[in-house]
């Protein structure tokens, strides 16, 4: 003890007390997700522990007793997504989360929040795998896994946030979005955001849980729905309507009794395998997409100005730290700077926004040289750049050993185009 007060008093004397000029606060990538999903009103988390999204598990069960939350240790990643697609049902906005390898086991009742029009938010935490992999270092290399999950068509929403800030304000977005449009949301992050530290303005704490495309009971717009669906006055749960929107129902609600499972179904729910219908029940979710766009964050540019710049550097997720770096390192030796675009947003693509970024008389042309930077070894932005915009000229620098990427070795390669064994440079 005596040492340790001796240690404590030094430290205080070397290293005051100050008070901030600002009111930022410290916290980590799950810690972010955390704050955002309180702030968004979430009432149910369930989860089973994985690294590296076991931080958002403690972060919550450690505030359920000052906040209306209910938080499940499940007993597996099964478990744990069907548990939230029941507080969902149950009229609660619920989320669980796992990493890549948990997240396998949830992609079956992905579909079922797809076909049931469930809203939910998923945090899918990359590791490196395949497999078990590195389980405590950093990968990108779910996207394509995480784009293209689940069996069959339904429309559903991924957010990659790069900083904590984006973590906090794209959590609260996806709460929202996942409400009132009626389907699953993710949060695609990694170990190295995740579990690392940032700073960022503290929020207002309010808790903004506003009840979205939700019919509630006793209520003259309740009535009306229900005696106007159909001639039979029997409630539509699955209406099909112009936006793809239905008015959407919780049990308790008087008259609005409808059956959710599985199958594919009619506008009251029930099982059927008729073409035309069938055909009409995929078109009116899929219509949601078309409706949710303008309601989805931009491809973020910052650097040299992309229309200008003879280098482009393309990113997602938590590569946008690097790239700031890089930026600084950049200004602080007065070389020129790349244009650099992050994508807080990889489904659906926002293919309209990106494709006005760019002269593509240059970029046919050859005058500018397009790079991803991404943690994987497939190169899988670049693969979904090809497949949803108008570049198709596309090399990838590309890091695969769980290892973060640092700016120096960026700031080299601009310089001399020679990067260590560490990267890969797909052509």
């Amino acid at each position: 003890k005596s040492v340790a007060d001796t240690v404590i008093t030094l430290h205080k004397q070397a290293l005051p007390v100050v008070q901030a000029a600002n009111q930022d606060i410290l916290l980590t990538g799950n810690e972010a997700v955390g704050l955002g999903a309180m702030s968004a009103g979430v009432q149910f988390f369930s989860a089973y522990p994985m690294t590296p999204a076991s931080g958002l598990l403690h972060y919550l069960a450690s505030q359920q007793k000052d906040y209306p939350l209910v938080v499940k240790h499940s007993e597996d990643e099964i478990a744990a997504i069907n548990q939230a697609l029941g507080a969902s049902f149950a009229g609660v906005r619920a989320m669980t989360g796992s990493a890549g390898g948990g997240y396998a086991l949830m992609v079956e009742a992905t579909s079922l929040a797809g076909v049931a029009e469930l809203p939910l938010v998923i945090l899918e935490a990359m590791r490196p795998g395949p497999a078990t992999g590195l389980p405590t270092w950093s990968s990108q290399a779910d996207l394509n896994f995480v784009i293209h999950a689940g069996h069959g068509d339904f429309p559903k929403i991924v957010f990659t946030p790069g900083t904590v800030l984006e973590h906090y304000q794209l959590t609260q977005l996806a709460f929202v979005l996942a409400e009132k449009y009626q389907l699953p949301v993710f949060i695609l992050s990694d170990k190295f955001i995740l579990e690392s530290q940032q700073s960022m303005p503290q929020p207002e704490l309010e808790v903004n849980n506003e009840r979205l495309s939700l019919l509630e009971a006793n209520t003259a717009e309740t009535t009306s729905i229900v005696e106007k669906s159909a001639e039979s006055e029997k409630y539509l749960r699955y209406l099909d309507t112009e936006t793809g929107i239905s008015p959407r129902a919780i049990p308790g609600v008087d008259q609005a009794v409808y059956l959710a499972n599985s199958y594919e179904h009619d506008q009251e729910g029930f099982a059927t395998e008729a073409a035309d219908i069938a055909k009409q029940a995929v078109d009116k979710r899929t219509r949601k997409i078309e409706t949710l766009m303008p309601e989805l964050p931009k491809p973020v540019v910052f650097g040299a100005a992309v229309k200008e710049a003879e280098t482009i550097l393309i990113s997602f997720g938590s590569t946008i730290n690097v790239l700031l770096e890089l930026e600084n390192l950049l200004a602080e030796q007065g070389k020129p700077k790349p244009a650099m675009i992050h994508l807080p947003l990889v489904a659906p693509f926002p293919t309209s926004d990106f494709n006005q970024l760019f002269d593509w008389q240059k970029i046919n042309q050859g005058q500018q040289a397009v790079y991803t930077v991404e943690g994987n070894a497939s190169a899988q932005l670049a693969q979904v750049l090809k497949a949803n915009s108008q570049l198709k000229n596309i090399k990838s620098i590309l890091r695969y050993d769980g290892r973060p990427f640092y700016a120096e070795d960026l700031l080299e390669w601009l310089s001399s185009k020679q990067i260590t064994q560490a990267y890969k440079i797909k052509e």
